[in-house]
């Protein structure tokens, strides 16, 4: 499969690059680790209080494989991203963003999904 090229629309607030159409985990089906798929998405801008990061690393936990099941404190509709241990660098910010800069090397830490997932190449947290 051949990469899309595109420009990052907004160079104010993105590093201004080439990329290419990122991979991410999902997961399709409440099946475990069979359920999960990789899948390529469009990279999208962080809104308000929002960064983006390109993920270097990220990592799976107990959490994670019970959500898989099905079997976590709360669900998500399907498909989904997932996880929410990662580290990279942050490549583009919100309008609303204080104390971070692209550039800045971060990681995030386990906290209640909320719709965001960060096992991929990229990632957007609050």
């Amino acid at each position: 499969m051949n990469p899309v090229a595109c420009k990052t629309l907004n160079p104010k607030n993105s590093i201004k690059k080439e990329i290419h159409m990122p991979k991410v985990l999902r997961l399709h089906e409440f099946k475990g680790p069979a359920g999960l798929r990789i899948d390529e998405l469009p990279l999208t801008e962080p809104d308000g209080n929002e960064i983006r990061i390109k993920v270097d690393a990220f990592s799976l936990n107990y959490g994670d494989f019970e959500l898989m099941d099905n079997g976590y404190v709360f669900s998500v509709d399907l498909p989904s991203r997932i996880g929410d241990e990662a580290a990279g660098v942050i490549d583009a910010v919100g309008p609303d963003v204080t104390g971070f800069k692209i550039g800045d090397r971060i990681s995030t830490m386990p906290w209640m999904n909320e719709g965001y997932g960060v096992d991929g190449e990229f990632a957007i947290v609050p």
